[in-house]
This record gives C-alpha cells, sequence and structure tokens, in this order.
C-alpha cells in the first residue's frame, strides 16, 4: 500500500467529504485520479429488487480507473 494511504500505525487514511450534486457525477470526479473506486451495490431507490444501483452502474460504465461494487453480507453492521 503507498505509503500516502496509511498512517504511522500502518491504520489506512479515510477522508469523509459531503458534497451536493448526483452521486455518481461526484463520485466519477472524485476518482479521476484514483487507482480504485468502491462503491455499494445499491441504495434505498425505489427498485428493491434492482441488482446494481443506478450509481454502481453509471460509475463501472464511466470510472477512468477500476470499479469494485462491494454487496451486503446481510450480518448485522458493526
Amino acid at each position: 500500500m503507498d505509503a500516502a494511504c496509511v498512517d504511522e500505525d500502518d491504520d489506512p487514511v479515510v477522508e469523509g467529504v459531503v458534497l451536493e450534486g448526483a452521486a455518481a457525477e461526484k463520485l466519477l470526479q472524485r476518482a479521476e485520479n484514483a487507482d480504485l473506486l468502491v462503491v455499494g451495490h445499491r441504495g434505498h431507490g425505489g427498485f428493491a429488487n434492482l441488482l446494481l444501483g443506478s450509481v454502481a452502474q453509471q460509475c463501472s460504465v464511466h470510472a477512468t480507473c477500476p470499479v469494485v461494487i462491494v454487496r451486503d453480507a446481510g450480518g448485522d453492521p458493526k
């Protein structure tokens, strides 16, 4: 892992950012120079049976870097 991505204890560095606008558009803009984009498989939209959310789909099609789509394991989050 790149030294810029970990702290002195080798823990990943995570930055939270709040942006206004369309989620897919903002994620794609932020990922333009990224090595990897990670998104969830779907949100809480009106289509409960949708296998892949529209944001994940747009990111997977339009990202300039590899995209990992993470599915919920079905357990309780801790």
